[in-house]
């Protein structure tokens, strides 16, 4: 699984970003074929030995256009929950319409858990009830501030024991402060906009959250964060900080030339 896969080989914040892009692109492909795969988890993401993923059963998808459908195919039956309620999206414990921002809702919780090394809810117990709440009724915190929580063990009888904060950052490649700053901001805003509550609020597909990664790695401003002149002033000084720096040290070079001059002239007419 991608998650699995990711912490064993210590993968960076960065890497991990590019391997989900790929997994974006799998499912892009299956939206544009007007396939909802609805159940979409960890455990449905495997690497290969090569480092490519694969999307994998498409045992309860969604075809969006009926006239699709082969003669002989059997329909999901209705009123079931055919789900995995952990990366369910709030319209699917809802019983509601199902679209592609269904989808777009469970990447954003997988980015999660590969970005913070937690799960965006924590659920009291594994009962419907338990998780339903949890989904609907509270608000997960940024991955950025998940990063400074300890793991608990999942079972102490069999070994299991809880992963310090120091751990979890090892794991990317990176130290707790550190790894709790590359979060902060954009990629906190990126996730928290794909696993909004409300289906119309996130990425409007499942490439414009992909897009949005690939902004946030070339140094870009992103769709998730107020587009104001501070942030991309920012953002311009951070693609480009060996071109400021050379034009900063010049101005100061020239500035401190002036005031020199000034300074001599100033000596100069007093004698």
């Amino acid at each position: 699984p991608i998650t699995e896969y990711c912490d064993q080989r210590k993968l960076s914040i960065d890497e991990r970003l590019k391997l989900f892009r790929t997994v974006c692109s799998a499912v892009q492909y299956a939206h544009q074929h007007l396939v909802v795969h609805r159940d979409i988890k960890p455990a449905n993401i495997l690497i290969t030995a090569e480092g490519v993923p694969k999307l994998l059963d498409f045992g309860i998808a969604k075809i969006l256009d009926p006239a699709l459908l082969p003669e002989n195919a059997t329909l999901t039956a209705a009123g079931l929950w055919m789900m995995t309620l952990e990366y369910a999206s709030p319209e699917q414990l809802r019983g509601e319409t199902i679209t592609t921002a269904t989808d777009v809702y469970s990447l954003g919780l997988i980015l999660y858990q590969l970005l913070a090394g937690h799960p965006a809810y924590r659920f009291a117990s594994r009962l419907p009830h338990e998780i339903t709440h949890a989904v609907l009724e509270t608000e997960p915190e940024k991955p950025s501030t998940a990063v400074r929580r300890a793991i608990p063990a999942k079972n102490e009888n069999d070994g299991d024991v809880a992963l310090t904060p120091e751990q979890l950052s090892s794991l990317r490649d990176d130290s707790p402060e550190k790894l709790q700053r590359r979060l902060a901001g954009d990629l906190d805003n990126i996730v928290m906009k794909a696993i909004r509550k409300e289906p119309r609020e996130r990425y409007l597909s499942v490439d414009q959250l992909s897009e949005d990664l690939r902004r946030h790695l070339d140094g870009l401003p992103v769709l998730a964060r107020k587009n104001t002149a501070g942030y991309r002033c920012r953002k311009f000084v951070i693609r480009h900080k060996l071109q400021v720096t050379a034009a900063t040290l010049v101005l100061l070079s020239v500035l401190t030339g002036m005031v020199l001059t000034v300074r001599e002239a100033r000596i100069a007419r007093a004698n």
